[in-house]
């Protein structure tokens, strides 16, 4: 016969706690290390002259890993990599939009920047209100199936992407 001790003792250990926290702080250091700084660096480089056809590829890239992700998420391992991407794409966008920026704003960079920053929070606003509509009344598919909708939109907005640059 065995006998199983049950004990009603939930505190946490201070020594646990401390353990968890610096596992956080080094998975985010590591993932600062591995992931923003490189393609940030690696960006730079590969952004030389005109930027109007790299526009379109963070869109067509995040919108091409999240569709990954609705047939391929069940796998850990396809999901991992899906996910290493789409987060690659996120940091080049922002490279890509602030260079575009700075060379086609280049009168008024504060006020370009100022209004970067709006739109971006207001895009984080919506996106949240969507996606929280679309996971309340529909389901957890049906957020990833909008983000490729609203990449899809993106795409068609940018074009070829001339028609955001400034006219010479």
């Amino acid at each position: 016969m065995i006998e199983v001790a049950l004990t009603t003792d939930t505190t946490v250990k201070p020594a646990a706690a401390w353990g968890a926290v610096l596992s956080m702080a080094l998975c985010v250091a590591m993932l600062i290390a591995s992931e923003f700084m490189p393609v940030t660096w690696a960006s730079g480089r590969f952004l030389k002259g005109d930027v109007a056809r790299l526009l379109r590829l963070p869109a067509l890239l995040m919108g091409g890993c999240t569709l990954g992700l609705l047939f391929l998420g069940g796998s850990p391992f396809a999901a991992g990599v899906l996910l290493a991407l789409w987060g690659a794409n996120n940091t080049a966008m922002s490279v890509i939009w602030m260079t575009w920026m700075s060379q086609n704003a280049d009168d008024a960079p504060e006020a370009a920047g100022s209004l970067m920053v709006a739109a971006v929070q207001a895009s984080i606003l919506l996106g949240a209100v969507a996606g929280g509509w679309l996971l309340d009344g529909f389901s957890i598919r049906a957020t990833f199936i909008g983000s490729v909708v609203l990449a899809g939109a993106a795409l068609v907005l940018i074009g070829n992407g001339r028609r955001l640059l400034k006219p010479r």
